[in-house]
């Protein structure tokens, strides 16, 4: 039996993003390989690359496009909004506790995303 073949949609990751950034949600997390259904347990550790930060008011589907299109290699996409900025981040999941923490503080993060309980922990 042949392995299916696994293509990255970056039009569909892009569209998910928007979508969360124009609904008003707080934050989101996008598959970049589309798979349904997220993680139930884990850490969503940024620092897989640099972070776009742009006003809420001004943030544009091409900033999100390009954003995705410079981090192709990204497994997830996570969106979130602070303080009247929406925040982009290409972000890994990590499912031991102790691996988790280490590679933020080597990314120099301040927080991770515990999945199971849906709150940030601070590194």
């Amino acid at each position: 039996m042949a392995t299916p073949l696994v293509v990255r949609d970056h039009t569909a990751v892009t569209r998910a993003l928007w979508t969360a950034i124009q609904s008003g949600k707080a934050g989101a997390t996008v598959d970049a390989l589309g798979r349904s259904g997220l993680p139930r347990y884990g850490y969503y550790v940024g620092g897989h690359s640099w972070t776009l930060v742009r006003a809420a008011h001004a943030i544009t589907p091409d900033d999100v496009a390009g954003f995705v299109s410079a981090n192709p290699d990204a497994p997830y996409y996570g969106m979130w909004v602070d303080g009247g900025r929406v925040y982009l981040d290409a972000v890994d999941l990590i499912y031991s506790t102790p691996e988790a923490f280490k590679i933020a503080r080597e990314r120099c993060e301040l927080s991770i995303f515990d999945i199971s309980s849906g709150e940030c922990q601070e590194v």
